[in-house]
């Protein structure tokens, strides 16, 4: 299965400033994602899930899966707010959802029209 995988915003401020070595591994790690290996993944929550980068033990990626999608949700590279991380991956994917929700259904009217 293949994946459609996106990023917020908030990731790809945080991406643009990792030294080389991490970009590549975490562009890697996107690749992997998109052809529906998802490595060191662990489910947190629901359709959230928390990634680790094995050279960059204290990196983790909360990424939002549901069907095709894949939505990278942001990055923390602090352990001790994993709890307050993993709180902060569902509200934003809730607010993903619903965005996601009204933008298809604009699409839908407008294809209906």
């Amino acid at each position: 299965m293949f994946y459609f995988v996106s990023q917020t915003d908030e990731f790809m401020h945080w991406f643009k400033g990792v030294d080389k070595f991490l970009y590549f591994r975490i562009l890697a790690m996107l690749a992997h994602m998109r052809v529906g290996f998802l490595g060191d993944a662990t489910k947190v929550g629901d359709y959230i899930y928390e990634a680790r980068i094995a050279s960059y033990p204290n990196v983790r990626i909360y990424f939002y899966k549901e069907g095709s999608r894949i939505v990278i949700l942001f990055a923390s590279v602090a352990q001790i707010s994993r709890n307050a991380d993993i709180a902060k991956a569902q509200v934003i994917s809730h607010k993903f959802q619903e965005e996601y929700d009204i933008k298809t259904k604009e699409f839908m009217k407008m294809i209906d029209a």
